[in-house]
């Protein structure tokens, strides 16, 4: 594929130019990747990301979107220690320690890949034209 071509490619209908979102309210939904990014802070230093990718399938949430895949991200901010390590201490990342004990993989030597392949319970919702998930826990 020449990305170059489709400049060239005229619409043929109405592009859509509204998003339909994943609605605000609890989903079960399974966990399919996972990027580590980072974010550079004002201060210079970098900020490291953990980006969970969740798909939402139920049915109801389908025919709202139109699509069969309903991907939705669940981010967590990373704090780590002096060292470099993922700083595992009280109140040090509890969105990712969530994620974990949601999964039942809150265990040494678990990795943030582990938990592809896996559902959780995850809360919905919007902030302007995304929708996110902001808290997770163990399906019922």
């Amino acid at each position: 594929m020449n990305p170059e071509d489709y400049l060239k490619v005229p619409t043929t209908g109405q592009v859509s130019d509204e998003y339909i979102l994943v609605p605000v309210n609890d989903w079960l939904m399974l966990a399919t990747s996972v990027e580590a990014k980072t974010w550079a802070k004002d201060n210079g230093e970098e900020q490291l990301i953990f980006e969970f990718h969740f798909n939402v399938d139920a049915p109801e949430v389908q025919a709202l979107t139109g699509r069969e895949d309903n991907d939705i991200k669940y981010a967590c901010w990373m704090d780590l220690t002096e060292d470099g390590h993922i700083d595992e201490s009280p109140g040090k990342n509890v969105k990712y320690g969530q994620l974990l004990t949601a999964v039942g993989k809150n265990v040494p030597g678990t990795l943030p890949n582990d938990v592809i392949g896996h559902r959780v319970l995850g809360h919905v919702e919007h902030s302007g034209s995304f929708a996110n998930v902001t808290v997770v826990a163990k399906p019922s």
